[in-house]
C-alpha cells in the first residue's frame, strides 16, 4: 500500500496485490483516511478481491504539464537518462548550476538561446561560462526531442574561445600561495612546480635519476622543455 500525492495536491491511498487471475492490480483504498484506517480498508479490499468483487481502480499518476517543467526539471531528468553515466557529470552539473542559476526555476519551455546566452556573458568567470554554454547544448538537445524545450535553441548558442590564461599571479600573490604550502606530498609537488614551471605531469612522473644535486640540475625537466 502506497500514498500518492497528485500534483494538484490530491492524496489518495493506493493498494497494489494480485488480482483472481494472478495478475497484478491497483486499486484505490480510500482518501483522507489514516494509516491505520488505510490498512483496515486495504484489508478488506483484499478480501473482497478474493471473493472475486472488482473494486474502483486506482487513478494513474498525472505527469506535471509541459509548462511546469522547469529547467531544473530538465537537468535532473537528464542527469537520471544519460548524465550519471559519465564520468565528469559532477563537474558538468556543478558548472551548469553556478552559470544557469538564474534560469533553473524559470518553465524549461519559456527559454530561448538569448536567456542562455545573456547568463553565460553575465557571468564573471568567463572560462567556465564558456565550458557551461558547451556542457549545455546536448542538455537542450536531449530536452528538445522529448517536447520538454523548444527546437533549434541548443544551435544557436555560441561557445566562445577563451585564452588559456588571462593573467599570472603577482609576486605578492605567490609569495601567499607559497606560504601556505606545508610538508605533505602534494603540498611539496606543489611548491616544486611553482618553483621550476614544470607541468604536473612531468613532476609526478620525475626520478631522483633525473636529478643533480651537485649541478642543481634536473635532467629530464631540461629534456621535455627542448622536445617540446
Amino acid at each position: 500500500m502506497a500514498l500518492r500525492v497528485y500534483t494538484d495536491g490530491n492524496k489518495v491511498w493506493a493498494l497494489a496485490t494480485p488480482g483472481p487471475d494472478g495478475k497484478r492490480l491497483r486499486v484505490l483504498v480510500r482518501k483522507d483516511l489514516g494509516l491505520a484506517e488505510a490498512r483496515q480498508k486495504a484489508m478488506e479490499l483484499k478480501l473482497a478481491i478474493l471473493r472475486g468483487e472488482m473494486p474502483l481502480p486506482a487513478p494513474a499518476a498525472s505527469p506535471p504539464a509541459p509548462a511546469e517543467v522547469t529547467f531544473k526539471d530538465v537537468l535532473d531528468a537528464y542527469e537520471q537518462a544519460e548524465g550519471n553515466e559519465r564520468k565528469s557529470w559532477s563537474a558538468t552539473r556543478s558548472s551548469l548550476n553556478n552559470v544557469f542559476k538564474k534560469l533553473m526555476s524559470k518553465p524549461a519551455l519559456s527559454l530561448d538561446e538569448s536567456n542562455f546566452l545573456l547568463a553565460s556573458d553575465s557571468y564573471p568567470a568567463r572560462g567556465q561560462a564558456a565550458s557551461a554554454s558547451r556542457y549545455v547544448r546536448p542538455v537542450i538537445k536531449w530536452a528538445s526531442k522529448r517536447k520538454l524545450m523548444q527546437k533549434g535553441v541548443h544551435s544557436e548558442i555560441e561557445t566562445k574561445q577563451t585564452n588559456a590564461r588571462t593573467r599570472v599571479l603577482r609576486d605578492d600573490e605567490l609569495k601567499r600561495v607559497l606560504q601556505t604550502l606545508g610538508a605533505s606530498g602534494y603540498d611539496r609537488c606543489a611548491r616544486f612546480i611553482l618553483w621550476t614551471l614544470a607541468r604536473r605531469e612531468e613532476a609526478a612522473q620525475a626520478l631522483w635519476g633525473d636529478v643533480n644535486l651537485d649541478l642543481g640540475t634536473w635532467g629530464s625537466f631540461f629534456l621535455n622543455v627542448r622536445r617540446n
